[in-house]
This record gives structure tokens, C-alpha cells and sequence, in this order.
């Protein structure tokens, strides 16, 4: 499983460098040993999906569906998701960070969330949320 991917994150590797034709430089990625539960979801009959079938790998210590494999209506295997994580000690648990999403039958691929030429995410500061903001009034007050 992908895991522990400090080094992807890093400011050092730049964009350029990081993502390569086709892939990821796949020496950016760590990989672990890892338990996971397997989750298999197919299409029910008579609904229509871009994925007729789904399997989602749920890594057991994050409970992260850190890696999917997307079947096209032919069975084909059309699509992958690959999601880098690292343990975020400030906030005591695991943080989701680089996604890949890579189309096997284009050759593409989509890389989300990257931070390495950016700001790194805050995740655990100011500002402290108090319980109304959470409430209906608060959701109706942000929407534009």
C-alpha cells in the first residue's frame, strides 16, 4: 500500500520532475506492507454507471480506500486510483494527501492534491470551531 509518502510531498521534488509521462516517477512513492479489506461493488441491474464494477482496497489501520480498480461495462479494467497518506502527529491520525487517478486505456492520468511547489496544508491550527458553526443558520449564511 502507498504509505508514510512524506518524501512525495516534499518541496525538494518539483512538479517537472515529479510527474512523468504516463505515471508518477514511481521513485517518489513508499510502500508498506499493509492489511486491507477488500470491497467489491458491482452495478445493480438495470442502473447505468461509467464503472460497472468497483474494487475498492480499504487499508485497515486508516480505514482509507487507498487504492480502486474501475471496470468498464465489458469487464474491462479501465481506470485506477492510487492515494498517497502520511501520519499527520500534530492531528493524531492519518492524512489523505496525493491522489492519482490513471486511465489505462488513454494512457492518462490526473494527479490531485499536490502541495509540493505550494503551501503545505494546515492541519490542525486556528481558527477552533465552535458548535454553531455547524448549524443550518451557519450553511445558510456561506452559500452565495
Amino acid at each position: 500500500m502507498p504509505y508514510n509518502n512524506y518524501r512525495m510531498n516534499s518541496s525538494s521534488i518539483k512538479y517537472q520532475d515529479l510527474l512523468t509521462k504516463g505515471h508518477a516517477d514511481p521513485s517518489n512513492m513508499r510502500y508498506e506492507l499493509h492489511r486491507v479489506w477488500v470491497l467489491e461493488a458491482a452495478l445493480k441491474q438495470g442502473f447505468r454507471h461509467q464503472y460497472a464494477k468497483r474494487i475498492i482496497y480499504i487499508d485497515e489501520d486508516s480505514w482509507y480506500g487507498v487504492l480502486a480498480d474501475n471496470y468498464d461495462s465489458r469487464g474491462q479494467l479501465w481506470r485506477t486510483n492510487i492515494q498517497a497518506n502520511v501520519y499527520a502527529y500534530d492531528a493524531r491520525r492519518f492524512y489523505p494527501t496525493t491522489v492519482f487517478y490513471h486511465d489505462l486505456i488513454s494512457g492518462a492520468y490526473l494527479a490531485d492534491r499536490l502541495t509540493n511547489e505550494g503551501q503545505p496544508p494546515r492541519l490542525n491550527s486556528e481558527p477552533k470551531y465552535v458548535e454553531a458553526y455547524f448549524s443550518p443558520d451557519a450553511a445558510r449564511g456561506a452559500g452565495n
